[in-house]
């Protein structure tokens, strides 16, 4: 494209913010593919996202059980993992609709 690379940097710094901010915030409307203009389509892993589960939980429960922390930075921190937890866990069960009518329930 013959462009410097620090404005082509930029950019891309700009669309990988907007794709995490929509991803982490939840997207719009309830759909597991994300479409970002002049970019492309983004959709979510079934695979990474049961490994992004299991990896929350593991997370919420080693802080529990934590004696290193204080118990308001035991909160603050297993809030901000279960609201991340809620929104993948309402993605997996798009993505298992989506697969049972795609494919049936087997």
């Amino acid at each position: 494209m013959n462009l410097p690379e620090d404005k082509v940097r930029i950019l891309i710094e700009k669309y990988w913010l907007e794709l995490y901010k929509k991803l982490v915030n939840g997207m719009d409307d309830e759909k597991t593919t994300l479409f970002l203009r002049n970019i492309g389509l983004f959709t979510v892993s079934r695979w990474k996202l049961n490994n992004f589960i299991k990896k929350k939980i593991d997370k919420i429960k080693g802080m529990g059980k934590s004696k290193k922390y204080t118990d308001e930075a035991k909160k603050e921190f297993i809030d901000r993992h279960k609201s991340k937890l809620k929104l993948s866990l309402t993605y997996r069960n798009l993505i298992a609709k989506d697969y049972a009518e795609k494919f049936g329930n087997i």
